[in-house]
């Protein structure tokens, strides 16, 4: 049995040891929903942030998408073509952090896309890279 532990610095990329056989996944609460942008985008959302023209003084980077732990395993496992059952250690904390994308997109134009199946894309392993 995998556990994944999801502590408040726990990430997401920490996802991706779901072994490769799939099984049973252990994670606190299936049902906690976050928030999640990819590094890519934040990086874009700065720079777009810095750049000229009136900017609102606080600016949520966010997708304004919430996405639950447990369905989250559950794309992963299904990009990956194994099965996984997830188990929750019943250990819930805040149930929802969904940001508010509307300053951003005001300001830059654009929002953050995520969804289970970009998650499960951006996460699942990789094929080893050869020489």
């Amino acid at each position: 049995m995998w556990s994944m532990p999801m502590s408040k610095s726990a990430p997401p990329a920490a996802l991706s040891a779901l072994p490769s056989e799939g099984g049973d996944v252990e994670v606190w609460w299936p049902a906690t929903t976050r928030d999640f942008v990819t590094i890519d985008d934040v990086a874009t959302a700065l720079i777009d942030l810095a750049g000229p023209g009136d900017r609102p003084g606080i600016v949520n980077v966010c997708s304004g998408v919430g996405l639950a732990y447990g369905d989250i395993v559950e794309a992963i496992a299904a990009a990956m073509d194994v099965r996984a059952t997830v188990r929750s250690l019943d250990r819930p904390g805040i149930e929802a952090v969904i940001g508010d994308p509307t300053a951003l997109n005001t300001a830059v134009g654009w929002v953050p896309a995520m969804s289970l199946e970009s998650m499960a894309s951006a996460v699942r392993p990789k094929e080893p890279v050869r020489p």
